[in-house]
């Protein structure tokens, strides 16, 4: 049986189209569900929430390419894992575990409104480090993000302090996470496939997390949440780990078809949905402000977007 390629290739448009739209589904379903593990499960410990997260991820990597085999394996070398991968991981990680803790104090909707911020920690990463050339346009539509994104927080009922830190960390991760992705995915003689590369990440992302969920979640998870909870309540667990490795797959595979620019502009158009279903499911309530103050971000993400375009096609 001919196994599925996993190396990057030139995409079409359906092809890019049925990336992004999974990408989209996973984001708001993984978001949903993680919402409701933390909070209606009493789930509070997002370390060991994301240690979950990546465990699962691996085991799935592990049966599509070692068992099942519907992957080719890329093995890489010790010097690669360190230089590369290990560091990747680490942002990874740190990335996701900052979501989720900002997911146990802010409201989905606000969480999105913040992460709209990515494609000004793209320009500011590729600039200041990459001496990458950007247009004062492209300065020009960061200003309706920044701005907007301070209406919507100045304005935010359920504002936390903690969780908006989070987030607005989490948001620079991201796009730090997008820029060396990108260049691993699609750039050197090491390029690597994105069920691969998850498949060496998940592992070590875990590994550096159990020590810290040791220290920090492990005796409250036994000794309060287990004593309130029976074996069924682990099943949102795992299906929250299984939405998780089909958006960190979707979204590494976004990676490899997609610019870094794109798919930092993209993900923000996934975030209007994530805030309209957030409010629907959740009731959390958002002023008439934080309304204005998201849809001038995501006004001055399409215009930044206009501009990516326009300059691509130069």
């Amino acid at each position: 049986m001919t196994g599925i390629s996993d190396k990057p290739r030139e995409p079409g448009y359906v092809e890019k189209g049925t990336a992004l739209l999974a990408w989209f589904v996973f984001n708001l379903t993984t978001l949903t569900v993680n919402k409701v593990v933390l909070f209606k499960l009493q789930f509070s410990y997002p370390l060991a929430l994301t240690a979950t997260h990546m465990l699962t991820c691996y085991i799935m990597c592990f049966l599509v390419i070692k068992v099942f085999k519907r992957v080719p394996a890329q093995p890489q070398s010790q010097e690669h894992i360190l230089k590369f991968i290990l560091p990747l991981s680490v942002i990874f990680c740190v990335n996701i575990c900052l979501g989720n803790v900002s997911l146990n104090y802010i409201p989905i909707s606000f969480f999105q409104t913040i992460k709209s911020s990515v494609p000004v920690f793209t320009v500011l990463i590729q600039a200041l480090f990459m001496k990458k050339n950007f247009t004062l346009k492209i300065y020009l539509s960061l200003i309706p993000i920044v701005g907007g994104l301070g209406l919507a927080s100045f304005t935010e009922v359920n504002f936390n302090m903690t969780g908006f830190t989070c987030a607005v960390l989490s948001s620079a991760l991201t796009a730090a996470q997008a820029v060396i992705m990108t260049m691993l995915l699609n750039t050197g003689m090491n390029r690597m496939g994105p069920l691969n590369l998850l498949y060496y990440m998940a592992p070590l992302s875990f590994a550096l997390l159990v020590p810290v969920i040791a220290y920090l979640e492990i005796g409250p998870i036994y000794s309060v949440w287990m004593q309130k909870n029976d074996i069924s309540a682990f099943g949102p667990l795992v299906f929250s780990g299984l939405l998780a490795f089909g958006l960190n797959y979707s979204s590494f595979v976004v990676s490899s078809l997609l610019s870094t620019l794109t798919m930092t502009v993209s993900g923000n158009a996934k975030a209007v949905i994530n805030i309209i279903f957030s409010v629907l499911i959740f009731g959390n309530t958002i002023t008439p402000l934080n309304w204005v103050g998201c849809f001038i971000a995501i006004a001055g993400v399409m215009w930044y977007q206009t501009i990516v375009l326009a300059q691509s096609k130069q």
